[in-house]
């Protein structure tokens, strides 16, 4: 079984994890991975580690981990690799992937436009 994590930055805003929550709903719904958890780094849970834990008790036998983020920054280039890292010991038995950033990608590029025209009414 491929579970995915979907893991976001976190935030105090209530809306904020909310929306995390309604894009991991989306892919579970695309039926394709199962368990489809939710990660957060900071200000929210559950952390990465907490995520994880849970997909293997679930059944998972291999985890790809996706990273909410548009840019190289830290979070992306050390934070989450010296957790997956560590929880890769705890769970030697299981495949845990890291999936690449979201952006920059043509993909994300469309939506600024559409978001872009929906502002000025276009």
């Amino acid at each position: 079984m491929t579970a995915a994590i979907i893991l976001g930055h976190g935030s105090r805003a209530p809306q904020a994890i909310a929306e995390v929550y309604d894009l991991a709903r989306q892919v579970k719904e695309a039926g394709i991975y199962d368990p489809v958890e939710v990660a957060f780094m900071a200000r929210s849970k559950p952390s990465l580690a907490e995520s994880i834990d849970k997909a293997v008790t679930q059944g998972a036998r291999r985890i790809v981990v996706v990273p909410l983020f548009l840019t190289e920054g830290i979070h992306v280039t050390q934070d989450i690799p010296e957790i997956l890292a560590a929880v890769k010991k705890q769970h030697r038995n299981v495949e845990i992937l890291y999936a690449a950033k979201l952006g920059p990608d043509k993909r994300i590029a469309e939506i600024l436009l559409d978001r872009i025209a929906e502002a000025i009414g276009a």
